[in-house]
């Protein structure tokens, strides 16, 4: 049985949007799932002030928006939400 939402979409489209399939992943997909759950790095806690490369980046962002030179470990602090960095 075709499930009619997937109909008109093209054979290497994968929907995330409904949470389920009626396929299997194409492989690409499930050996970078593999690749990413071997990497140790990428499955530890993040730094408590953010990924330095990124505290990086927003310092060139807005350092020169704000005209100052920012410190990345003393003025930059990225959360995943408001609540977190009160």
């Amino acid at each position: 049985m075709i499930n009619s939402s997937t109909v008109n979409l093209p054979p290497d489209c994968i929907n995330l949007g409904q949470g389920y399939t009626n396929f299997a992943p194409p492989r690409w997909v499930t050996e970078a799932a593999e690749g990413a759950l071997q990497a140790a790095t990428s499955n530890h806690y993040s730094q408590p002030k953010g990924r330095i490369r990124l505290r990086e980046a927003i310092k060139t962002f807005y350092g020169p928006k704000l005209n100052r030179d920012l410190d990345v470990e003393s003025e930059i602090l990225v959360t995943s939400g408001a609540n977190e960095g009160s």
